[in-house]
């Protein structure tokens, strides 16, 4: 009966130190901030929208999509001379 009891109060003990080690990592994770900085930019709503379609296309945030899009225009720039 004593060992009964005592393993299940390692099983306990075991359950809680793991619940406590995940609100930590929660609680950590909660006060980290992203890595990105807002820049506030005021866009056309044409612009928005087009962001929004690359969006869907690549699966991916906002960030990503613009950064995708300057790098095609950029490499097609380059590629076929700049526009001046």
């Amino acid at each position: 009966m004593f060992v009964t009891v005592h393993t299940q109060s390692a099983e306990w003990l075991r359950i809680l130190n793991q619940y406590k080690g995940m609100k930590e990592k929660a609680k950590k994770m909660k006060n980290e901030k992203p890595n990105k900085i807002p820049r506030g930019y005021r866009l056309k709503p044409a612009t928005h929208q087009l962001i929004v379609k690359i969006q869907k296309l690549l699966g991916s945030d906002q960030d990503q999509a613009i950064a995708a899009a300057c790098t095609s225009l950029y490499a097609e720039l380059q590629k076929n001379g700049s526009a001046k």
